[in-house]
């Protein structure tokens, strides 16, 4: 399977009260322009593990993936993501987790 394409949704003036989508076991991925937060709610007793891939290399070296812990019942606000470090081929990040079935995320743009 592949990651589920997240809509990327923009904050209004008006407000926004975001659609969340749950994790996959493939995770999920958006469209990238560098103006991208994601917002992760974690609904676990314990701590999730949210990893960022980091498909880009420097001078023959790997980037390690970003890799943010969202506290058991919390929620974190994750980004910007410049392009050069983390879009894949496609123009879109790929997110996943370590806790799927407690994990929600939502892409919002500024």
């Amino acid at each position: 399977m592949a990651a589920v394409a997240l809509a990327v949704q923009p904050v209004v003036r008006t407000g926004l009260d975001p659609v969340y989508t749950a994790m996959t076991v493939d995770g999920v991925e958006f469209q990238n322009n560098e103006d991208v937060l994601i917002v992760v709610k974690n609904s676990a007793a314990s701590a999730a593990v949210v990893t960022i891939a980091t498909p880009a290399t420097y001078s023959g070296l790997t980037l390690a993936d970003l890799t943010v812990s969202v506290p058991a019942s919390g929620t974190r606000f994750i980004g910007p993501f410049p392009r050069r470090d983390f879009n894949n081929s496609a123009g879109k990040v790929t997110v996943t987790t370590n806790t799927i079935t407690t994990t929600t995320i939502a892409a919002v743009s500024l």
